[in-house]
């Protein structure tokens, strides 16, 4: 580990760089580049899990002591020891881009005069581009980088990860919903003749795989976590998700002895690992290298790639993965293709069209020019595919206005499986409150008779006449489903005793499991115990799907807004 200062305040003031070298049992100094001092250690090495402190010395919880009188400048830390020419570089103010990894940590100590905190970040680390790599596509937040699957890579000049410890490795990754079927390589540190790690996507219906070499050469083995998505043997399926977005992360748990995957938040498998060895190759992304070249080419794009230098949480996945929700779909209903049957567009990358079935036709709309009219007889919509995997977090809302007032409950949108729907958002009459009713949704703990199904209603009333926005928010993480009407959910739950008259409860709840429906995103009816009804009678707009919860002011956003809404994820700013 090495503690120093690359650019010295403007004085004629020393560079101290504090080195300690485990292989050699050594603690050395330098001054100004030079070696000045070294002296053995004998002990064990130990881990320091305390607090990191600039300017004094910390120890327990006494506070700091051996307070230093002078400036500080360029303070830097780096998880390895560093040699006599490294640091005499680090002496000429020059970055170590080669020979070793990033700094873990740089103080620049570049804050105005009134500031009460520093900032400090690893180094940046340059990835070249290479072949047919392309920044400044959209990406998940911002822009990416695209990867034409045939020359397309980017490269570093250094490693980026001590593989010898804990690590993991997080990013954003699209491949095309043609994608072809081989194997497309996300990153990869090489090591001599191995891969310290690799991210990868796999042919022949194989999802996402995490593999370690088990040691540097070329007679090492491989271990692999694979995510299985698809079943009965299927090339493809709807659950790969490809043309759209997916979060993938690799964790090494050098404690725990295991290699780890998540796939959009959801933990995908782990298996046994009990090697360490440092790969000291470069970091590649968009293909892998090999001793007879660069391989596995991805035909995609990357987004948000991020390396630790630890273990990240399960919990930490789940966060990594609802900060950034994707749009699954839009139907804006502004148009119909085709004549048999009749398709209505969707709007988003995925282009998963709505079927629409019986004499559902488009009329004047809300949002815009259109809108999906239903005769809540037999009319209805529906997809080829569910767009978003209702086990795991995601937002379905849209406008909804029924042309008479229902005398039962109608089912305004559904994800159907074999047997029930997944989830169904409903309108119920009020028995005391004719023309007047309740937004719920109902949500089955699983796909056969017998299951349990939990009911959120929003507990005010609305005229089902008027347009409402209604959307329905489920976190797979906190496994919590929430019911938004006009944008806003009704918080307070009723307490258990005591509850006053008027008490009408919250529009959400936790504790809730879902299944994965399998069959098909139903607008206007749901199934029930293997059959369909609830035809909804009436019109809905501006339907959308995305995978990931959306928080309370996106949804507030999305029910504000009358015309030209661009198809990403709303921006309340």
């Amino acid at each position: 580990m090495h503690a120093g200062r690359a650019n010295p305040i403007p004085r004629t003031e020393p560079h101290p760089a504090a080195v300690f070298n485990n292989a050699d049992q050594e603690l050395v100094l330098y001054v100004d580049g030079e070696r000045v001092d070294d002296v053995p250690w004998v002990g064990v090495p130990w881990e320091a899990r305390g607090a990191t402190g600039l300017g004094a010395s910390l120890s327990g919880t006494s506070g700091g002591s051996d307070f230093f009188a002078g400036g500080l400048d360029e303070v830097r830390f780096y998880d390895y020891w560093l040699n006599d020419a490294q640091v005499a570089q680090l002496h000429t103010h020059a970055e170590l881009t080669s020979g070793g990894r990033p700094a873990t940590a740089i103080w620049a100590l570049d804050e105005a005069a009134d500031a009460v905190s520093v900032d400090g970040r690893s180094q940046r680390t340059e990835a070249q581009l290479h072949g047919g790599a392309e920044t400044g596509i959209a990406g998940v937040q911002g822009d990416a980088v695209s990867f034409d699957g045939e020359s397309g890579y980017a490269l570093t000049s250094q490693p980026v990860l001590d593989t010898f410890q804990s690590f993991a490795v997080s990013l954003w990754a699209w491949l095309p919903a043609d994608k072809e079927n081989r194997y497309m390589t996300a990153t990869t540190q090489g090591g001599a003749s191995g891969r310290g790690f690799s991210l990868y996507h796999r042919p022949n219906g194989g999802g996402w795989s995490f593999m370690r070499a088990t040691a540097p050469g070329p007679d090492s083995t491989n271990v692999e976590v694979v995510d299985n998505p698809c079943t009965d043997g299927a090339t493809n399926c709807p659950a790969l998700g490809l043309g759209t977005w997916t979060h993938v992360v690799g964790v090494h748990d050098m404690d725990a002895r295991r290699l780890e995957l998540y796939v959009n938040g959801q933990f995908a498998g782990s298996q046994p690992y009990d090697h360490r060895w440092d790969a000291t190759g470069p970091v590649m992304l968009g293909a892998s290298e090999y001793p007879d070249g660069i391989r596995n080419h991805m035909d995609g794009a990357l987004d948000d790639v991020r390396f630790y230098d630890r273990v990240v949480s399960a919990e930490e996945v789940a966060q990594l993965y609802a900060q950034r929700p994707q749009v699954a779909a839009r139907w804006q209903f502004d148009g119909t293709t085709g004549t048999a049957p009749v398709l209505t567009p969707d709007a988003s990358e995925a282009n998963n069209p709505l079927t629409m079935r019986g004499d559902a036709a488009v009329g004047p709309g809300w949002i815009d020019t259109g809108a999906l009219v239903l005769d809540g007889v037999d009319d209805h919509a529906e997809t080829v595919t569910v767009p978003v995997d209702t086990t795991a977090s995601f937002t379905v809302g849209g406008w909804v206005q029924a042309a008479a007032v229902p005398e039962e409950g109608v089912t305004l949108f559904s994800a159907a499986g074999t047997h029930h729907s997944a989830f169904a958002v409903r309108f119920v009459p009020a028995e005391a409150e004719p023309g007047w009713g309740q937004w719920e949704i109902t949500v089955p703990d699983g796909d056969a008779a017998g299951a349990t199904v939990v009911r959120v209603a929003n507990p005010r009333y609305y005229d089902a006449l008027d347009w409402n926005h209604v959307a329905v928010v489920y976190d797979g993480f906190r496994r919590e489903i929430e019911l938004y009407v006009n944008g806003l959910r009704v918080e307070d739950a009723c307490p258990d005793e005591g509850a006053p008259a008027d008490c009408g409860g919250a529009s959400w709840s936790d504790n809730v499991l879902s299944f994965r429906a399998g069959h098909s995103l139903q607008v206007g009816r749901t199934r029930t115990a293997g059959a369909w009804d609830e035809y909804w009678p009436g019109s809905v707009d501006d339907l959308w799907a995305f995978k990931g919860a959306l928080n309370g002011d996106q949804i507030a956003w999305l029910s504000g807004q009358w015309s030209d809404i661009p198809t990403e994820i709303p921006n309340p700013r």
